[in-house]
C-alpha cells in the first residue's frame, strides 16, 4: 500500500484489528479475493470514503485513478456517495462486511440504477 496522508489519519492499519470503539469499522471485499480493513468516523461521506479508498489503492491491483470508479454496495445496495456511513447499516463498534468493485473505465459502463 501507499502510505496514507495525514487527510486519513482516522484510518485504521491493514489486518485484522480490533474494532475501533467510537467508529465504523469495515471490512472490504474485491471480488479477486483481495480484503482489507478501515475504520471511519461514523460523519465520513461515501464520497470521502471512495477517495481514501482510491488514494490508498494497492500498487499490485490495477489502480481506480478516481473515486467515480469505485462502487461501494453493502446488504445488496450500491451505496450513493452522499450518504454519512452513520447513515447506512454500519454499525459503530463493529465489523461491518461491504464489497468493492472497480469500474476500470467508468465512461464504456453505463450505471444500471434500480
Amino acid at each position: 500500500f501507499r502510505a496514507p496522508g495525514p487527510e486519513h489519519a482516522y484510518m485504521s492499519g491493514q489486518g485484522n484489528p480490533q474494532p475501533e470503539a467510537d467508529q465504523v469499522n469495515i471490512r472490504f471485499l474485491v471480488p479477486d479475493g483481495f480484503s482489507f480493513h478501515r475504520s471511519f468516523l461514523p460523519s465520513t461521506s461515501l464520497a470521502e470514503v471512495k477517495a481514501i479508498l482510491a488514494s490508498s489503492w494497492p500498487d499490485s491491483k490495477p489502480i481506480p485513478t478516481t473515486p467515480n470508479m469505485i462502487r461501494i454496495i453493502h446488504s445488496g445496495a450500491v451505496l450513493d456517495d452522499n450518504l454519512l456511513l452513520n447513515q447506512t447499516r454500519a454499525t459503530v463498534g463493529q465489523w461491518t462486511t461491504m464489497l468493492v468493485s472497480v469500474r476500470l473505465d467508468p465512461a464504456t459502463e453505463p450505471r444500471k440504477d434500480k
